[in-house]
């Protein structure tokens, strides 16, 4: 597992990245409990069990979209940015692979045709107007 930090503030996590061969016998949380995404990784035994349950109805208050990327097929190139829109780094996704995107910006491009990868992000959705702002205009 491979944790992003900002440049302009060191304690403000950008990102979090992990991949099949990181994932262990243990639970490994890519965000802090305080976070509004909650992302594990888990390698299970055989026979391993979450038992039957359904959860509560808690209000939860977030200001801000934090979006999950995982790959299923394919590969692609992910550029971090940081607080002040500068670039810090990127990071190749290849199968398996997930990176939590929590502060600053980011681009995606795609390096292998037809590759396919989920994106989960923490809702409502209220539409780009309302969502996004460009880096570079």
């Amino acid at each position: 597992m491979v944790r992003i930090y900002s440049k302009v503030d060191s304690i403000i996590e950008l990102a979090t990245t992990i991949s099949l061969e990181d994932i262990d016998g243990s639970r490994q949380s890519l965000n802090a409990d305080s976070e509004p995404l909650q992302i594990g990784a888990i390698r299970w035994p055989l026979g391993s069990l979450v038992a039957p349950h359904k959860h509560l109805s808690e209000p939860r208050n977030t200001v801000s979209t934090q979006e999950a990327w995982i790959v299923i097929t394919g590969l692609i190139k992910c550029r971090i940015f940081d607080l002040d829109n500068s670039f810090v780094t990127e990071v190749l996704l290849s199968p398996g692979s997930c990176i939590v995107l929590k502060n600053g910006g980011h681009e995606l491009q795609c390096l292998a045709d037809q590759t396919v990868m989920y994106e989960i992000k923490n809702g409502e959705y209220f539409g780009p107007a309302r969502d996004k702002e460009s880096l570079f205009n």
